[in-house]
């Protein structure tokens, strides 16, 4: 069992920065068991596509457009990922998105997918 906990967002820019920020504090606190990976995943988009090959558990981290109260948490799993994702959900809007689908067009979406995120500012 491969998992993968891919942290979205630019360090350069203030709420965007969740994912890259939360898989720094990862790194630094946790040591993690062979077979799963923490990535800082920036704003890469599709070029994390080969990331997923192999992958059976996928973990995002990301700032999330909710329409919620800023600093608001999400989590959301299975079915409710790709319908949210496609509704351009994430901050990147294109990037997850389409890093998801292609993924699933290839064979290579992780059987389990969560998304926690946080609502910016």
């Amino acid at each position: 069992m491969r998992a993968l906990i891919l942290g979205l967002g630019n360090a350069l820019m203030t709420d965007d920065a969740l994912g890259v920020l939360a898989v720094e504090e990862l790194q630094s606190r946790y040591r993690f068991p062979a077979g799963v990976r923490v990535v800082d995943g920036g704003t890469l988009g599709l070029d994390l596509l080969p990331l997923l090959e192999g992958v059976d558990r996928l973990l995002l981290v990301d700032a999330l457009q909710m329409g919620a109260k800023p600093g608001a948490v999400f989590r959301l799993a299975g079915e409710e990922v790709p319908r949210a994702l496609a509704s351009k959900l994430s901050v990147h809007q294109m990037g997850a998105q389409d890093l998801l689908a292609l993924a699933e067009l290839r064979g290579h979406l992780p059987g389990e997918l969560v998304v926690w995120g946080v609502q910016p500012r």
